[in-house]
């Protein structure tokens, strides 16, 4: 998939000088895809009412290229990292008050370092970052072929007859 590539590459870069792409405060690229259960699942002021789990994986916006208003937003084990025109960076806190995304981006710009999880319903993600902006992200499908078991150890046989 073009944006796991473009994810993967570490693309990004460059201060959107603080549009986003977007009017009135919401990013311009909304998603249109309908939950896949149809149910929303809420997200708690205590921390305890939505599974980590369900939140990993990658999710994107609508939109072409970063200047199109693209973001490209993956989420492993509490660890986020979003790129667009930026790349950010950092955690996500499922333990107490709402979810919430802490990050830090490597140009230093400020719209998207932090975040308020406001709605998951099915394959739909919904985040209210600090700057007044509102990001609608789609789960991307997992490729076929690409591998889900990880080695957890080094290999010790290089070969060689040494």
């Amino acid at each position: 998939m073009a944006a796991t590539a473009l994810l993967l590459s570490g693309c990004g870069g460059g201060d959107d000088g603080g549009t986003g792409g977007g009017t009135g405060g919401r990013d311009g690229n909304r998603s249109t895809a309908a939950p896949s259960n149809g149910t929303a699942t809420p997200v708690p002021g205590g921390g305890s009412g939505i599974d980590a789990k369900k939140l990993e994986g990658g999710w994107v916006t609508e939109g072409t290229h970063a200047s199109d208003g693209l973001l490209i937003l993956a989420i492993g084990r509490s660890r986020v990292l979003l790129t667009g025109k930026a790349t950010c960076a950092g955690r996500l806190t499922t333990d107490t008050g709402p979810v919430t995304l802490d990050l830090t981006c490597k140009d230093g710009s400020t719209a998207y370092a932090k975040g308020t999880v406001k709605k998951l319903a099915g394959s739909t993600l919904e985040v209210t970052w600090a700057s007044g902006r509102v990001s609608t992200f789609t789960k991307s499908p997992v490729p076929s072929g690409i591998p889900t078991d990880l080695p957890t150890a080094l290999p010790t046989d290089f070969g060689g007859g040494r």
